[in-house]
């Protein structure tokens, strides 16, 4: 399991925030807003993502994080399925796609090199 902590500082405001493992920050320097978030659905363990029950919408903002990539979600009434599986740390991007079509029962379309994901 992840141990250990780092420490995030708002310089604007001098406010610290301790983030643990499965944590993430998100920061808006306009307003210097900031926003811990907890990511209990998501672990890793012998070079495996592991996803319980994470929504389609947020798994797919995951998945562009982890693959540098701008993945769209069609607006439908999936988008607000939940994935559960893994993913190895190595797995190409292209099977990631497709596990989560057959997953959730989804079609996958491709314009001008951009991924879509719609039913």
């Amino acid at each position: 399991m992840f141990s250990g902590s780092i420490e995030f500082n708002v310089e604007s405001t001098d406010h610290k925030i301790l983030l643990k493992p499965m944590q993430e920050v998100v920061y808006n320097s306009d307003g210097s807003g900031v926003q811990l978030i907890d990511l209990s659905n998501i672990s890793w363990k012998d070079g495996r993502y592991y996803f319980t029950n994470i929504s389609l919408k947020r798994f797919i903002e995951t998945i562009n994080d982890m693959y540098k990539t701008d993945i769209s979600l069609r607006t439908s009434p999936n988008a607000e399925s939940a994935f559960t599986g893994s993913i190895r740390y190595d797995e190409p991007l292209d099977d990631v796609i497709s596990k989560i079509c057959f997953a959730l029962n989804l079609k996958r379309g491709e314009e001008k090199g951009k991924v879509t994901i719609y039913n």
